[in-house]
């Protein structure tokens, strides 16, 4: 596992009321979410809007689909880094906004490399 993935810097821990904490599918899966993370509370079914995704306590008409031998924990964490560099935010039709850039210009490595004072951030290329 790599150290960036156990990184209390750029990794949220998050654990909302509205998210399910348990479910009968044991794999981890990772998902891309470009709103906002103050909004992130609200936006469960817009993250993992598939059916086998459905929380356990909507899922008990569907009971005979399921396996419920097996309960896991879940556990959810937002990877902060893509933010920190440039990056394109959603359109939000709803609000009739447009896609736009955010950070324009800025990049995380350009922040480590043009730093006299950080030699440790030079390295040959791996091909």
């Amino acid at each position: 596992m790599s150290d960036l993935y156990n990184s209390d810097i750029f990794r949220f821990k998050f654990d909302y009321d509205e998210w399910p904490t348990t479910h009968t599918d044991p794999e981890k899966y990772i998902r891309a979410y470009n709103g906002s993370l103050f909004r992130l509370r609200e936006n469960y079914k817009a993250v993992f809007y598939e059916k086998k995704f459905k929380p356990i306590e909507d899922s008990f008409d569907d009971a005979k689909d399921m396996d419920m031998t097996k309960v896991y924990k879940v556990k959810y964490s937002v990877n902060l880094l893509p933010t920190i560099g440039e990056y394109i935010r959603p359109e939000n039709k709803d609000k009739g906004e447009e896609r736009k850039v955010m950070n324009e210009g800025c990049h995380l490595m350009g922040f480590c490399v043009d730093s006299d004072e950080l030699n440790i951030f030079e390295t040959v290329t791996i091909l």
